[in-house]
């Protein structure tokens, strides 16, 4: 399996190819799970969130990706009463080497 395109480069549908890249290892016996985070307002997920969108406001704006207003809009958003998002999506794959069980 590919390590990836590289630090801060995720590709797009790496989640959706995960069974398949298992598969094609010759494994037997193949399981997943998933959890996914729900992210509050008020929570300590959401400070988390919002901490790490001000971290990367500076840079967003120096490369020309966002206006210092839709920068403070995206680290604010997750502190609003009406915010509910979805976070980080944890993906856990087992299998077994050999014929099936």
């Amino acid at each position: 399996m590919s390590s990836g395109p590289g630090p801060g480069k995720a590709r797009q549908g790496q989640g959706r190819v995960l069974l398949r890249q298992i598969h094609q290892l010759g494994l037997t016996d193949i399981g997943a799970d998933a959890e996914l985070d729900i992210v509050q307002p008020g929570t300590a997920l959401a400070e988390f969130y919002q901490l790490s969108m001000a971290a990367l406001a500076e840079p967003m704006i120096s490369a020309g990706v966002m206006t210092p207003d839709q920068a403070a809009r995206l680290a604010a958003r997750p502190g609003e009463p009406d915010f509910l998002g979805c976070g980080f999506a944890f993906i856990g794959v087992w299998a077994r080497n050999g014929p099936p069980a």
